[in-house]
């Protein structure tokens, strides 16, 4: 098992940290992009929102075409397409134009996230999934600590060589997107059979813990389409959709909006990207620990609806210090509000996995959950923009309360939405997940 997370779990940490650079990046250089392209509140989280439009429509279809490809192909050439799309925002000059780049990033970057979930789930049991998928995740929180550090450098660099320093932004993490992207294509492997790094007896282990999945291809042997329209239509999983687009809403809204949110609070540019950071890595450190204790303790549901209702309390704490303007106490409510919401989003994923079963209806599944729940992503930042209070006067920054308070009912809504999923909704059982070990461990040669 060593062996996999130390070849597998990195590698993709790391791609999926640019991915959140590359889509998140845009947050960073909010006030920079209303000042230079001459955008309103509204226009910036139009903007932010439309991402996800091409994200969501083409979410399926990709993870259907990594099912029948070479996974270090297709997941390296969506690398490489969203590095090249990143890039190109360098040259947004006005909201028009914004808005195209952003669409085809967004379209860029739909397969990956889904097809990363089906992918491991190619080479761990579902009953050790948690942890990994919240290993891979937490890159994305890794990525906010990142984005502000270097915001806070490049934001320094206007008029070098002739650009702004949200052009040198886009340009310097859009670059090694599009180098590691071709790089997958020949470090990525497809599977434990054709790796050089396990001996035949890891091999034949391998093969073996994760032979139930071939079974239960047989098993809903059929057309694919027939399977793939029987996930669309299961209640099940679009009530696992519903709850995904519940805790996505808040969390992309606090991903594009954090720095913002601080700079509220009577910070400069400079000064709100720096102390954005340590929100970040506190939701990385929460995040770790939520899925390690969940594959630890062998339980999803609970791991999920604690920290949604904490994320509940967190922003009504946010909305009330945020109305009566205690900044201390606001930025404070950004560590629990960033970090509950943050650490939900892989919990999610991994509960949903375990209640569907083959191949085919994992990554159906899987696309549809994340497609449905990354309308959130239109959602959340669009609530934040279309809330906004402008200030009264020139040297006050506006508020965001309405925002935090749409965001407190939107989490308390999912923490009942996730109750009653836990009493309704049952696991697949663990011999039809893993007949050969029935829910047991037994010695791993990859350790």
């Amino acid at each position: 098992m060593r062996k996999l997370d130390l070849h597998l779990l990195p590698y993709l940490s790391f791609l999926y940290l640019l991915s959140y650079l590359d889509r998140s990046n845009i947050s960073n250089v909010h006030d920079p992009l209303l000042e230079d392209l001459d955008l309103s509140e509204s226009q910036y989280s139009v903007a932010v929102g439309v991402f996800y439009v091409g994200y969501i429509i083409f979410e399926i279809p990709a993870n259907l075409i990594l099912k029948r490809t070479n996974p270090a192909y297709w997941l390296g050439s969506l690398v490489v397409a969203w590095g090249i799309c990143s890039t190109c925002m360098m040259f947004a000059s006005d909201f028009k134009s914004l808005v195209i780049i952003r669409t085809f990033l967004g379209i860029a970057e739909s397969g990956f996230f889904p097809g990363v979930i089906y992918y491991l789930s190619r080479w761990y049991q579902p009953r050790e999934q948690s942890f990994r998928i919240s290993l891979f995740y937490c890159s994305s929180a890794l990525s906010g600590v990142i984005s502000g550090l270097l915001a806070y450098g490049f934001l320094q660099m206007d008029d070098v060589m002739g650009l702004q320093g949200w052009q040198w932004l886009f340009l310097c993490e859009g670059i090694p997107s599009i180098i590691f992207g071709m790089l997958t294509w020949y470090v990525l492997p497809s599977s434990p059979e054709k790796v050089k790094w396990l001996t035949r007896e890891e091999k034949d282990h391998a093969h073996s813990r994760l032979s139930h999945i071939t079974n239960l291809d047989l098993k809903h042997a059929g057309s694919q389409m027939s399977q793939v329209l029987s996930i669309i239509a299961s209640p099940k999983v679009l009530s696992f959709g519903l709850l995904f687009f519940g805790i996505v809403t808040p969390a992309y809204a606090t991903s594009f909006y954090t720095p913002a949110i601080i700079k509220a609070m009577g910070y400069s540019t400079l000064e709100s990207n720096l102390l954005s950071s340590p929100v970040s890595f506190f939701s990385f450190l929460c995040i770790v620990f939520n899925g390690w204790h969940a594959d630890r303790t062998q339980e999803r549901a609970w791991h999920f609806i604690i920290p949604c209702f904490i994320g509940t309390l967190s922003f009504a704490w946010l909305t009330i210090a945020t109305y009566y303007e205690q900044n201390e106490a606001s930025y404070a409510a950004m560590y629990a509000a960033t970090a509950s919401v943050a650490t939900c989003v892989p919990l999610c994923l991994s509960w949903m996995t375990t209640t569907v079963s083959g191949s085919t209806q994992v990554a159906t599944a899987t696309a549809l959950v994340v497609g449905i729940g990354n309308i959130g992503g239109i959602v959340g930042p669009n609530l934040y923009g279309f809330l906004f209070i402008p200030a009264e006067t020139e040297d006050k920054d506006g508020s965001y309360v309405m925002g935090h308070l749409a965001m407190t009912i939107f989490l308390l809504c999912n923490t009942f939405l996730a109750f009653a999923i836990k009493m309704l909704v049952k696991p697949v059982h663990v011999e039809e997940r893993d007949p050969l070990l029935g829910g047991k461990t037994s010695p791993d040669p990859m350790n």
